[in-house]
């Protein structure tokens, strides 16, 4: 498939090419979490080959409104669920593992 598809593209995918498709849900600022997903990876696939660190969250909102909680939760998201999956990654995926964030 083409890069350039476009959007809905992913409907033209052939069948069954998601069947090996692993997810789990979860508080990315925990260091749980990050040890949960790569256990399931391992589990899934035998191990991890590349991390690509992507956990952002966006509520739009103005910059005097933002409160202590909301600020907190902003940053765990981006620092701790980046630097804590990156650490889980090398720690226990480290038989294939390369982790760039």
């Amino acid at each position: 498939m083409s890069p350039a598809a476009g959007p809905g593209s992913a409907r033209k995918w052939p069948r069954g090419s998601c069947a090996t498709i692993r997810f789990h849900a979860g508080d990315i600022a925990q260091p749980a979490t990050a040890d949960a997903l790569v256990r399931t990876a391992k589990e899934a696939f035998g191990g991890i080959d590349i991390l690509i660190n992507n956990a952002g969250v966006f509520r739009p909102k103005a910059f005097l409104d933002v409160n202590e909680h909301e600020y907190d939760w902003f940053l765990d998201t981006i620092l701790k669920g980046k630097f804590f999956m990156a650490q889980a990654m090398r720690e226990r995926g480290r038989a294939r593992a390369h982790a760039q964030t």
